[in-house]
């Protein structure tokens, strides 16, 4: 009897494993999730995967993503295999290709064993030796508008990433991330900002991102440097303020 079993669930997990049923089921994950987000313009590519996530409009995950938990903006999107989980992306975000957001954690202080079988609940190695959670191993990842986020960097759980940032290649980030900061390294450090404060505070405070489609591909000239976006910005506020209506 015991062999008879074990024969049925070892032809199960073939069956599960098998590239058609992969195929399949993907397939009909992705029809759903498109239908669901019908009208947004999402484009998914090949078995890429998106679990409890939300997404605005003209988003696109490449080949091979898998996202868990995760909110996203407008206009972003996510290179081949890169996996995301617990976090928040802005808008006209970038992420890279296989990169590395939140991974989950293990204690590296005041617990003896960094193993998940003395605080953890989710049995990750078949065996837990708790009933109840003594550890968070993740935090949400907050990641601005505006990022992005080289190939295979890492960001780690509970890491805040500031609008207009870039994370090199291969860094490891921890932490928050300044807005329009550089970062690289492991772990990563500010290598540079992008712009003088004084310019800093006018693109956080003109919330471009926010803007209509149309509005910045009319003025998609203004963004082509600095200087140009700090003569239009005044501009675009004071031909606003004359279209308001008489108070």
């Amino acid at each position: 009897m015991a062999k008879y079993v074990g024969g049925i669930m070892r032809a199960h997990e073939m069956l599960l494993k098998n590239p058609l049923t992969v195929w399949i089921a993907w397939l009909v994950r992705t029809l759903a999730l498109k239908f669901r987000c019908f009208g947004s313009h999402l484009r998914i590519g090949y078995m890429a995967t998106a679990k409890r996530s939300r997404f605005g409009r003209f988003n696109t995950l490449y080949d091979h993503v898998y996202m868990e938990d995760v909110e996203i903006g407008d206009m972003s999107y996510v290179s081949h295999g890169s996996r995301i989980m617990n976090a928040t992306i802005g808008k006209f975000t970038c992420v890279g290709p296989e990169c590395l957001i939140g991974l989950g954690r293990h204690p590296a202080e005041a617990f003896v064993s960094s193993h998940p079988a003395f605080y953890s609940t989710l049995k990750q190695s078949q065996v837990s030796f708790v009933d109840e959670q003594k550890f968070e191993e993740f935090q949400s990842i907050r990641i601005g508008n505006d990022v992005w986020i080289g190939a295979r960097a890492i960001i780690l759980d509970g890491a805040s990433i500031g609008d207009g940032a870039i994370v090199a290649a291969g860094a490891v980030v921890a932490g928050s991330v300044p807005p329009y900061a550089i970062v690289g390294g492991v772990p990563a450090k500010v290598v540079r900002h992008r712009f003088d404060e004084a310019v800093v505070a006018q693109l956080l405070a003109s919330r471009w991102w926010e803007l209509s489609l149309d509005t910045l591909r009319a003025n998609a000239g203004a963004f082509a440097s600095a200087a140009d976006f700090m003569v239009w910005q005044p501009r675009r506020l004071s031909d606003a303020q004359a279209r308001e209506p008489d108070r």
